[in-house]
């Protein structure tokens, strides 16, 4: 979750010490490492301590290239699970494998498909429809972690259309307000729902006043949170996947929406022929 991405938390590591007691490791999390590349460098990070302009530069500089640190490595975590879907725009469906990954290569191979010969619609219709058929999921929620404005709307309402076309109820909740209402909700009610998490990664520059970490901005909490929640929602075997924005929202836009049009017309294809086999959800 956000709290173990930010600032750090305990890990056993499956060894008992003399005492038969488990033994944990602190593993940091954003704000340890910058507080001691900030050390490093001769700066005090205190409540307080007021920095200097010259020191605010360069611990606005550290931040960032931890908050990158943390995201580069949620890509490594993906392996080959990560589409290029347009410039800066990526289908991340690593922990969609993580959970399901041998069931749902069978699945698609048992259809005279290769998940690596697919477009990321292809495979984002794909997981779709094994939530549905195969996990007896009932419902969708999309989740942008993004301000809504009225050129947005129509691409949230292209990825619910989506998740009608095969018979699933669809759920839009804008991330993270939805955080407060709907969470424990998908953590802990009824294992009905798949989800997709539409997460913009730039840090922006709107600095969160009084946080722990100096220059932490809105636009990482936001991305953090949004990692943070789906790896909860993993650890509890709720299946999701993730659209990830690397840049300005509104310049890819346009191009979201048309993954979510050409996932409409791969449910009709890839869709009609793996339905009739099976049942005809479509219809």
């Amino acid at each position: 979750m956000l709290h173990y991405l930010k600032y750090g938390f305990e890990k056993e590591t499956g060894e008992v010490n003399e005492d038969g007691e488990k033994v944990k490791v602190f593993i940091p999390g954003l704000q340890q490492n910058v507080e001691k590349r900030a050390e490093e460098a001769g700066i005090t990070i205190s409540s307080e301590v007021t920095l200097t302009e010259e020191e605010r530069i360069l611990v606005s500089a550290i931040t960032q290239e931890e908050y990158f640190k943390i995201l580069n490595k949620k890509k490594e975590e993906s392996s080959g699970y990560r589409v290029e879907i347009a410039e800066g725009v990526f289908l991340d469906y690593g922990l969609f494998m993580e959970l399901k990954g041998g069931d749902f290569t069978q699945f698609v191979s048992d259809r005279g498909l290769v998940i690596a010969d697919l477009a990321p619609a292809e495979i984002y219709a794909l997981t779709l429809i094994y939530a549905n058929q195969k996990a007896g999921k009932t419902y969708g929620a999309i989740l942008p972690y993004a301000v809504e404005t009225p050129d947005r709307a129509g691409v949230w309402e292209a990825a619910r259309a989506a998740l009608r076309q095969i018979g699933m109820q669809d759920l839009l909740e804008i991330g993270p307000p939805y955080e407060h209402s709907y969470r424990q909700y998908f953590m802990q009610g009824h294992d009905r729902g798949f989800f997709t998490f539409i997460v913009p990664t730039d840090p922006g520059s709107q600095i969160i006043p009084g946080d722990k970490i100096p220059e932490f901005t809105t636009g990482m909490q936001n991305a953090l949170q949004a990692l943070g929640t789906q790896e909860a929602l993993g650890a509890e075997g709720r299946l999701s996947v993730r659209i990830e924005i690397e840049g300005s929202v509104d310049d890819s836009i346009s191009a979201i929406e048309k993954f979510f049009i050409d996932v409409k017309y791969a449910l009709m294809s890839i869709g009609v022929k793996i339905l009739t086999e099976d049942q005809d959800l479509l219809r």
